[in-house]
């Protein structure tokens, strides 16, 4: 998925589900049917990010001259995907801002800092939404509400 911010533009996430969950996680919405139309219903299957297969990137100008890349490895969230039915897939999640790297120690500890994600206050950054468009055989638009700062923006998706 590629996010859009209201500090760095844009913020890469890239999701690589490990584990499945069968319902059961709380959802309110109405659980999916057997074809026949008979029961037990089929549950949305849930993913869990795999913290240790997902990481959220980001790319900011340098002095209007380069590009500064960076990573968060620490991603936690769900999706909820149903491929019958993939515009009502939902996801959320959090990573940790403390955990930012982007390979130079005075570079990352600025950002840090309370010039850019204030982490000592806001040590996490937030998302969820959804699907709101196909544009392809396994490409979408989104929306998501993006955390950073305490600051919430809802923000476009490329989804693939």
């Amino acid at each position: 998925m590629v996010i859009g911010g209201p500090i760095l533009r844009p913020l890469f996430l890239i999701v690589v589900p490990l584990e499945s969950h069968e319902g059961g996680l709380g959802d309110d919405r109405p659980a999916r049917t057997q074809p026949d139309g008979g029961s037990p219903p089929i549950p949305t299957p849930t993913w869990t990010f795999e913290p240790g297969h997902t990481e959220a990137g980001f790319r900011a100008r340098h002095m209007m001259v380069t590009w500064v890349h960076g990573l968060f490895k620490d991603v936690h969230g769900k999706l909820r995907l149903d491929w019958d039915q993939p515009l009502s897939a939902t996801f959320s999640g959090e990573i940790d801002a403390t955990k930012l790297w982007t390979g130079e120690a005075d570079r990352d500890a600025h950002l840090r800092s309370a010039d850019f994600f204030d982490v000592d206050n806001h040590p996490t950054i937030s998302f969820a939404g959804g699907l709101t468009e196909r544009t392809g055989d396994i490409d979408f638009k989104g929306q998501a509400d993006l955390t950073i700062r305490g600051i919430t923006r809802q923000v476009g998706l490329d989804v693939a």
